[in-house]
């Protein structure tokens, strides 16, 4: 699961001056059929401590997107530790899969934290947004999302869903 470039973003002021153009390296992707490959190791290595996280999620039978973005990276060096919590970190939910609808909801991060604030248990083997806002668990393909940490709740309540992949990326500006 190396490195690989997918796509790059050019966005545009209102006076058509571009801006930088930003590229999206894919660190890790998962899908519920690969529940059985999945590797902890693996998934550390390639996504610990890299800056400019950006976790995309598929919910499963559901047109829904979520995910979050990280600037400091996500920490998964213990099952105890949490992504800490920057003032540029959010989290996203696409009601329908389309960016720029009513429904749309971006949560920010209200308070900032650092991974030494206290212990969390911590059993979901994946990408932690706050203490519950979004934990993901790879090898279940499960998710929650209770907010704590963030403005809002971005799906589901304090319930439980399953999703159907989670695609990691490094976004770096060139």
């Amino acid at each position: 699961m190396g490195l690989k470039r997918i796509f790059t973003f050019r966005r545009f002021n209102k006076a058509r001056a571009a801006s930088p153009t930003y590229q999206f390296d894919l660190l890790f992707r998962i899908t519920a059929e690969d529940t059985e490959k999945f590797s902890m190791e693996e998934y550390e290595k390639t996504c610990n401590k890299i800056a400019n996280t950006l976790v995309i999620v598929k919910v499963l039978d559901s047109k829904a997107v979520i995910g979050g973005f990280a600037p400091n990276g996500l920490n998964q060096e213990s099952l105890t530790l949490h992504t800490p919590t920057t003032d540029q970190s959010f989290l996203f939910n696409f009601q329908n899969g389309e960016p720029k609808t009513e429904s749309s909801i971006i949560s920010r991060a209200r308070k900032v934290r650092s991974t030494s604030d206290e212990y969390i248990p911590y059993l979901w083997l994946g990408p932690r947004f706050g203490v519950k806002d979004m934990v993901i668990d790879l090898k279940k393909m499960k998710c929650t999302c209770q907010p704590q940490y963030y403005d809002q709740g971005i799906y589901g309540g304090d319930k439980e869903f399953a999703i159907g992949e989670c695609e990691i990326f490094q976004i770096s500006e060139f």
